[in-house]
């Protein structure tokens, strides 16, 4: 019959792929809220391998979303970086207005 999945097991996954989603979907002024959310669940180890198998808008996998979102936040607040991928021109000082 199959391996038998708890309400809580089952709560995380339909809850990691609902906070995915919206994330995927979600304007930049929430990301923090929502990574923070993402975070919590994360912590319960079980979520791990429902994350690592969750599609989403266009068979999107999570590491790919969570690496787009650190793209778009560095065009946010600017960082530049150099020919080899090294970022530039930008000091954690520099950096730190943006996360007061």
């Amino acid at each position: 019959m199959g391996e038998f999945l708890s309400p809580i097991c089952v709560s995380f996954s339909y809850a990691k792929d609902v906070v995915l989603s919206v994330l995927q979907s979600s304007p930049h002024s929430v990301n923090n809220q929502v990574l923070g959310f993402l975070v919590d669940l994360m912590e319960n180890q079980k979520t791990m391998s429902h994350v690592s198998v969750w599609r989403g808008k266009d068979n999107i996998t999570a590491p790919h979303l969570l690496c787009q979102l650190w793209r778009d936040e560095e065009c946010h607040i600017g960082t530049q970086r150099d020919a080899l991928g090294a970022l530039t021109g930008t000091s954690l000082s520099d950096l730190a207005h943006f996360y007061h």
